[in-house]
């Protein structure tokens, strides 16, 4: 295989459709699977307790995306941005500390890491599982036999 220096321009606008037409088929494949229709039973429930359970699960997933997707745009951004063949930009690394930054970068997380584990730990004392559930209905005794091999 030649060095990568000693490619011409032929062989190299080649490399690029192999991994443009590689990204592609990702991508394709990725929406495919991302519109497949699977039947989550985790987000299906069939009781109060499995619906505050699901509540849970969403509320936390998008709070954690609030950090999540930021980060994975801003990444391929920067990636994009100050790639070897981008001429136009400017790599200034000689700048000082920048207080609003610091903030803005340890703040957000911070808060949303506190706002998890305050709802996660009300959550889970309100579905605590020795806790009666509250309703009208009269409960059903049910005996379960569990054999080990079965």
């Amino acid at each position: 295989m030649p060095h990568p220096e000693r490619f011409n321009d032929d062989q190299a606008n080649q490399m690029n459709g192999i991994t443009r037409k590689g990204m592609r088929l990702l991508l394709m494949a990725g929406l495919i699977a991302c519109l497949s229709g699977c039947n989550f039973d985790l987000l299906n429930p069939k009781g109060s307790i499995g619906a505050a359970e699901k509540s849970l699960i969403i509320t936390s997933t998008i709070a954690m995306l609030i950090v999540v997707v930021p980060v994975i745009i801003l990444t391929l951004v920067f990636a994009w941005r100050y790639r070897a063949s981008n001429r136009d930009a400017c790599y200034e690394p000689k700048w000082a500390h920048s207080t609003k930054i610091e903030v803005v970068v340890w703040t957000i997380p911070t808060l949303i890491i506190l706002f998890l584990g305050v709802l996660t730990w009300k959550t889970t004392h309100e579905l605590d599982p020795y806790r009666p559930l509250e309703s009208s209905v009269r409960p059903i005794n049910v005996q379960v036999v569990a054999l080990d091999w079965k």
